[in-house]
């Protein structure tokens, strides 16, 4: 793969991480400052995490197993997806926490309306997200210790994993656009908060549909392998292979 890519890559998250921090910091205080200053950093970090870090890192999962710039399928498990997706949700999930216990600390939460019951139901499906992952079971694969894997195999484990982990997911972006949009009706926010909400989320479903018409998207398996998955009751390419020395770097699927 091009490190001059890889290097644009690079600097491309950055600018988002920054510039959506910048971006987010705006807009929070725009939509909440005259309410409070702990309402002001609560709406700045959830527009950061659920507005900006954690549907790109969403995005970038989906669509980017597989770049431009990569000899595909002589080339394949590009990490460029998994360590983006892994920053952003993380980082995400922790900001989206900390915007929670800033107005629960502050004593200005309550969930006497409904942007905060969205937004508690938000957080806790963004964290089983995170704690689903932990139980998405072993990878196996020739590049493996072990050829025998849940997600080499694609046993029923990996395969309800995936279901739920993906769709789930999107669900859960999709209500916090809900939690942004009332959390600014909830503190009569300028309209221009409205509408610049409007347009973070309009961007996000363009890139969706640019990407997919563009055939973006890569089925995990076959980025990882170079081939599709084998079907539930069949055994897994190359199982007689010999298996090569491990990889002590490599990470899990």
């Amino acid at each position: 793969m091009d490190q001059r890519a890889a290097w644009h890559r690079r600097r491309i998250i950055a600018l988002v991480a920054v510039g959506g921090a910048l971006l987010a910091a705006g807009l929070g205080f725009a939509a909440a400052g005259a309410f409070s200053p702990a309402h002001a950093v609560h709406a700045g970090l959830m527009i950061y995490a659920w507005g900006i870090l954690l549907p790109v890192g969403s995005i970038v999962a989906r669509y980017f197993k597989v770049t431009r710039d990569q000899d595909f399928p002589r080339e394949t498990d590009n990490r460029f997806w998994w360590n983006s997706h892994r920053l952003f949700q993380i980082a995400g999930m922790g900001l989206a926490t900390l915007g929670a216990l800033v107005v629960h600390v502050t004593g200005t939460s309550g969930f006497a309306n409904w942007h905060s019951r969205i937004g508690a139901s938000v957080l806790l499906l963004g964290w089983l997200q995170i704690a689903a992952a932990l139980l998405r079971g072993t990878m196996g694969g020739p590049t493996d210790t072990t050829l025998r894997g849940d997600h080499y195999d694609m046993t029923r484990r990996r395969l309800l994993f995936e279901a739920l982990h993906k769709t789930i997911g999107w669900i859960t972006l999709g209500l916090a656009c809900a939690a942004l949009v009332s959390g600014a009706v909830f503190t009569d926010a300028p309209d221009l908060v409205l509408v610049a909400l409007g347009v973070l989320i309009g961007a996000h479903l363009l890139a969706i549909f640019r990407l997919a018409h563009a055939g973006r998207w890569v089925d995990t398996y076959r980025a990882i392998w170079g081939h599709a998955a084998p079907a539930a009751h069949e055994p897994s390419p190359n199982a007689g292979a010999a298996l090569p020395a491990p990889d002590p770097s490599r990470r899990p699927s």
